[in-house]
C-alpha cells in the first residue's frame, strides 16, 4: 500500500509538533533549579542539635540539668540550674546558635538541700 502527503498535511503536522512540544519545553524551563528548602521540623531537629551541643560544650553548664525543645526556630529552655548566671548563659548561649529565633528561658533554680 501506498501512502501519499500532500504538502498542506506535511505543513500541517509540522504545525502540530511544534505546538505540542511548546509546552513540555515551557515547562522545562519552570522546573525549579536550587535545593528545596530544608522542612522546619528537619530544621528545628538541626538546630536543637546545635544548640544541645553548644550547651554540653560549656563548662559553666556542666551540673545544670536543660531540656532543650524547638518549635520553628523557637527555643524553649527548661529544667534545673544552680544559679542565675547558669540560667544567662544558657539563655545566651542558645541565642547565639544559627537559626535561632527567639529564647524562651523558663530555666528554675535548683532549691538548696
Amino acid at each position: 500500500m501506498k501512502y501519499g502527503f500532500s504538502a498542506a498535511s506535511l505543513i500541517a503536522m509540522t504545525a502540530l509538533s511544534f505546538g505540542l512540544a511548546q509546552p513540555v519545553i515551557a515547562g522545562e524551563a519552570a522546573a525549579p533549579t536550587q535545593a528545596p528548602a530544608l522542612s522546619t521540623s528537619a530544621a528545628d531537629a538541626a538546630i536543637k542539635g546545635k544548640v544541645e551541643a553548644t550547651l554540653a560544650e560549656t563548662k559553666t553548664l556542666q551540673d545544670a540539668n536543660i531540656r532543650v525543645d524547638v518549635s520553628e526556630g523557637v527555643i524553649l529552655l527548661s529544667g534545673k540550674v544552680n544559679s542565675p548566671a547558669q540560667r544567662d548563659a544558657a539563655a545566651q548561649r542558645a541565642a547565639a546558635v544559627e537559626g535561632v529565633k527567639r529564647v524562651i528561658n523558663e530555666l528554675a533554680m535548683q532549691k538548696a538541700g
